[in-house]
């Protein structure tokens, strides 16, 4: 696969996500599930894959130097190189940051997979990216959009539709449908589920150069008054000028996809993973970080041993007593210190994290470093590094960003805390 590099989009501002994106600061591709951040987990598909070389299109010093930090220059078997800040005030768009990047910063050849950094995917297994790869080659397409089929009534609003001829042959798109009864009649079927693009494409480089060089993506580039400036996307832009221009868009539907570009979908996606839908996310973590106990629980060998500060038993030894209740779909990382009549499920709890007595977390996710404390109800909501919950707090469908406290007796519900500059 030395033929194909990935190019992971990671220049937005997050704005959906927040809390956790931070005001723009915090880098969407660091936002985390079951113990890795969403790069890491699309890199080690894609590294076992084959795929040696990796592109980090990011933004501002928020984004690139965080991901940087956090990454280094080698992940997995891929080396990463990252864009350059003086090119920043050209990558105003996804389908401007290709042209700036791929062809006039780093000249590169052969494919490149493009994903953005807000989700997870699963391609089947290893040779599923290379059958992926092949079909492209063998249609001599521009370029392949991976699709996913999601129930039509989850796409209201929220995602345009493929509009797909014969032969896989991407049409176009459509725009969000406002309604079930719209979705339909744009597809012309009443179809229970229909395919949306998740934002992951396949790209001959030599036809982008073509379609670069003709000069025709200009046109784009203007406004609904007339004034030049506008951003060039993918989606809305490159496709469409590619598709006008003649060259093949295909498309190809993929096993599993999980949006997290709001926090809402981001636990959707965290509880789908959990309960197995995308199995080389799970595969990672029996193998490399946790130790299944059945009923998709996967926790943390350190977390097993830690003794809590007043039983002093270990996590292990309330499971086998029945102090506890853990799981079923639960995730628990790295040194995290459970207490006596706790209850988890649905929910992944993040390294260092503690979990007072008798509290009950439920289709919840925590990051590292949360502690919560006794008597303490946790249901549907993402809470931030380093977070401390008092006793006898109720949450609620809420999202708190890092370092927030909650008091004592506190009882949120459908809130979100941004606590930073």
């Amino acid at each position: 696969m030395e033929e194909v590099s990935a190019v992971f989009l990671s220049a937005g501002k997050g704005t959906r996500s927040e809390p956790f994106t931070e005001g723009g600061n915090y880098p969407k591709g660091m936002m985390r599930l079951q113990g890795r951040n969403f790069t890491e987990i699309m890199a080690k598909e894609f590294s076992e894959a084959g795929i040696k070389e990796g592109l980090i299109i990011a933004k501002d010093s928020g984004n690139r130097t965080r991901l940087r930090d956090a990454l280094g220059y080698k992940i997995f078997d891929m080396s990463l190189k990252y864009s350059r800040a003086s090119d920043d005030h050209t990558n105003i768009g996804s389908g401007d940051a290709l042209f700036t990047n791929l062809i006039d910063r780093w000249n590169v050849d052969g494919y490149s997979l493009i994903t953005a950094n807000d989700h997870v995917l699963d391609l089947g297994n290893s040779k599923g990216l290379e059958e992926i790869i092949q079909n492209h080659k063998t249609e001599e397409a521009f370029m392949t959009v991976l699709s996913t089929k999601l129930p039509v009534e989850q796409i209201v609003n929220r995602y345009g539709l493929i509009n797909l001829g014969s032969k896989n042959v991407i049409n176009g798109f459509f725009e969000k449908p406002k309604s079930v009864e719209e979705a339909h009649n744009l597809l012309n079927n009443n179809d229970e589920s229909v395919l949306v693009n998740t934002g992951v494409y396949i790209v001959n480089n030599l036809l982008l150069k073509e379609i670069y060089n003709t000069n025709k993506w200009a046109k784009y580039r203007i406004n609904s008054k007339g004034e030049h400036g506008k951003s060039f996307d993918i989606g809305t832009d490159l496709i469409p000028l590619a598709i006008d221009s003649g060259y093949k868009v295909t498309n190809h539907e993929i096993k599993a996809w999980g949006d997290c570009g709001t926090i809402g979908l981001y636990l959707d996606t965290m509880k789908r993973s959990l309960n197995g839908d995308f199995p080389s996310l799970i595969s990672t973590l029996s193998n490399d970080y946790s130790i299944t106990m059945g009923k998709n629980c996967y926790i943390h060998s350190s977390s097993l041993s830690m003794r809590d500060t007043l039983s002093g038993t270990t996590l292990q030894e309330k499971i086998n007593n029945g102090k506890v209740e853990i799981g079923p779909n639960t995730f628990i990382g790295p040194g995290c210190m459970i207490y006596d009549g706790v209850k988890v499920h649905h929910s992944d709890i993040e390294d260092g994290s503690t979990i007072g007595r008798n509290t009950e977390i439920i289709g919840s996710l925590l990051y590292p470093d949360t502690t919560v404390g006794f008597e303490t109800n946790i249901i549907d909501s993402a809470i931030g590094f380093h977070a401390n919950i008092g006793n006898n707090v109720s949450l609620t469908r809420s999202y708190l960003s890092r370092d927030t406290e909650i008091s004592q007796g506190e009882k949120l519900e459908d809130c979100t805390k941004l606590i930073f500059a």
